[in-house]
């Protein structure tokens, strides 16, 4: 797996968009999947809190493309726990704190709300 425009932010929690900290926990609501064909998009609005920047944008977007299998397990909170990549024997169940960038055999990226 590969990660294109962006590496995830070593937290767990953000991504880092051409020198910018974008805190999907504390600065976005998360709005939604999107999922078409080999696809799988998440979409975030940015919160309305005097703390957000109001440089950050004002929607962000993480699409998958390639994907071939995604599960959603339960219904998604607005809020972003922790996105991480897993290996591929964990089958998705796994403890929190996932690798922020792909080894190998991390061929799972989860999302938790």
């Amino acid at each position: 797996m590969n990660l294109f425009n962006f590496p995830l932010a070593g937290d767990n929690i953000a991504v880092e968009l051409s020198g910018q900290y974008i805190d999907l926990h504390n600065n976005f609501d998360f709005v939604e999947i999107v999922s078409r064909d080999d696809e799988v998009s998440f979409k975030w609005r940015r919160s309305e809190g005097h703390w957000v920047a109001p440089s950050l944008p004002q929607f962000f977007t993480i699409s998958i493309v390639g994907v071939d299998y995604h599960e959603v397990r339960g219904r998604p909170s607005d809020s972003l726990t922790e996105v991480g990549f897993f290996a591929a024997e964990t089958l998705g169940n796994v403890d929190y704190n996932g690798r922020t960038a792909p080894l190998e055999s991390s061929d799972i990226l989860i999302f938790r709300f």
